[in-house]
């Protein structure tokens, strides 16, 4: 028994004596897990994984993200799709488009034939500012979960705010890449798609995407049998991040390539 068992740690109120044997009984409810302490029997709850990622709150309530821009530039953006969960179902959507600041606002033939907007779709639109107030309504300091998302979205709102010289919330974010690679070991959103049985008729319309988006992770969470995004980080050790302020320069669209060039008229 001896070998099976680990010394405990000193206890001064009274119910446990110092250097007691806890030997796991191997007995588990939820987070919960009991242990027989020196033939007594004693509760000790367990702390979630989570934890270490800064919050022991489970996370039921979020918001599924994603953009499409008009060229090779991060700060172009041209559309938004968002679509809000709360308790395990999509229960909110918004989407805009956007209309890119001068000199972004060129759109590419390889983004127009991805996509199908062109400037003549956003010429009406609002731009980064008007729309990005709308949208921290939308999430309301929920954290928010995308595709690629420090690669594109988070960089694409990062830099999107830095040009209009708008103060970036510093909001929590989760990616579902990272998610459909430890869960089904494939990262592209439709393949993503596919593996968690999750229709995606328009490709590359914001709103589509972010639907899709959520209900991958919907998907993962019932994978993983956890319940919330907070658990589903924990069980994947997937850690939280945050948005920031964007420090650098942002740089305008590089050249458009020839084959880019090509696509205009595809």
């Amino acid at each position: 028994m001896a070998d099976e068992a680990a010394a405990g740690h000193d206890r001064r109120d009274g119910l446990l004596q110092t250097a007691v044997l806890r030997i796991p009984c191997n007995i588990t409810l939820s987070r919960h897990s009991y242990y027989t302490i020196d033939r007594k029997i004693s509760f000790m709850v367990v702390p979630p994984l989570a934890a270490q990622y800064g919050s022991n709150d489970a996370v039921t309530s979020w918001v599924a993200i994603d953009f499409e821009t008009a060229n090779s530039s991060h700060a172009s953006v041209c559309q938004v799709g968002m679509a809000s969960v709360t308790n395990g179902r999509i229960d909110d959507t918004f989407d805009s488009l956007i209309k890119p600041m001068s000199g972004f606002d060129d759109f590419y033939g390889i983004n127009t034939s991805t996509h199908g907007l062109t400037f003549a779709d956003v010429a009406d639109a609002p731009s980064w500012p008007q729309v990005w107030e709308h949208m921290l309504k939308f999430i309301d300091s929920r954290p928010i979960v995308a595709h690629s998302a420090a690669s594109a979205e988070v960089s694409m709102i990062k830099q999107t705010c830095a040009l209009w010289s708008v103060p970036v919330t510093p909001l929590r974010y989760a990616c579902s890449r990272q998610i459909g690679k430890k869960v089904w070991n494939v990262e592209a959103l439709k393949k993503c798609a596919q593996q968690a049985h999750v229709p995606l008729v328009n490709h590359h319309d914001a709103l589509d995407d972010a639907t899709a988006c959520a209900h991958i992770v919907l998907a993962a969470m019932h994978e993983a049998r956890v319940d919330d995004l907070h658990g589903l980080n924990a069980r994947l050790g997937l850690s939280w991040n945050r948005l920031a302020p964007y420090t650098d320069a942002v740089k305008p669209p590089s050249p458009e390539s020839a084959y880019s060039r090509a696509r205009r008229n595809v």
